[in-house]
């Protein structure tokens, strides 16, 4: 797990500030996916007299699955969900918890245009 501080830290008290401003794990979804995009197009073109052509175009793109990193432990009404680890963990138990980032595979975007 990765200990996150900001601000200024002092070499001989790095370990202790660190613990102290909390754990910050980072996690990947286990049934995370890969994104993918899809892209089509079409187009319509007519030739009207010996130098004019008329063309009108549609094309879309779709992604889906895409990465989305976020904090799965920010505040909620001034306290956070997940105040610290629980007791029982073999791992620093009762130790303070700071974000919880999780990247997932959730996000989606369409996009469309004629022309």
């Amino acid at each position: 797990m990765p200990l996150t501080f900001a601000g200024n830290i002092r070499l001989d008290t790095a370990a202790a500030t660190a613990l102290a401003s909390g754990l910050a794990p980072a996690s990947v979804d286990p049934n995370f996916q890969s994104g993918r995009m899809q892209t089509w197009n079409v187009n319509l073109e007519q030739q009207i007299g010996p130098a004019l052509g008329v063309m009108v175009g549609y094309f879309a793109s779709h992604g889906d699955r895409l990465r989305i990193t976020r904090n799965i432990n920010q505040f909620v009404n001034g306290v956070r969900p997940f105040p610290t680890i629980s007791r029982t963990s073999a791992i620093l138990p009762g130790n303070a918890l700071g974000n919880i980032t999780e990247t997932d595979s959730l996000a989606g975007r369409t996009t469309r245009a004629c022309g």
